[in-house]
């Protein structure tokens, strides 16, 4: 369940985030002062959702939660937890390319 939440996280990340990438800047070329202001409450509420989400992947590394492909493949049961947490920590230190095929890998859970 902790995986399909962090999947939903993202989505609604995603969400915010063309939200707040369109209303700000139209509110600005319209002169909507509403519109300007749900920029710092989008930005907010997008960190929020990507903590989480990250923390759901740092939980399914720390449970060995194979639904999750990424977890599948770039985990083991015989980890130490410590080097689980490296590997949760390590993705993003990749380039953006395989970023964003890794959190495709978040979202493509099981449903068995």
């Amino acid at each position: 369940m902790i995986p399909e939440l962090g999947q939903v996280a993202c989505l609604l990340a995603l969400a915010v985030a063309l939200v707040q990438g369109t209303l700000p800047i139209a509110g600005a070329a319209r002169g909507h002062r509403q519109w300007m202001a749900l920029a710092r409450p989008a930005a907010q509420t997008q960190c929020l959702l990507v903590i989480f989400a990250f923390g759901a992947l740092a939980y399914s590394f720390a449970h060995n939660d194979f639904s999750v492909l990424y977890v599948a493949q770039n985990s083991n049961s015989a980890l130490p937890l410590h080097w689980l947490r490296t590997s949760t920590s390590a993705m993003r230190a990749i380039s953006p390319s395989h970023f964003r095929s890794a959190i495709s890998h978040l979202s493509a859970v099981s449903l068995s």
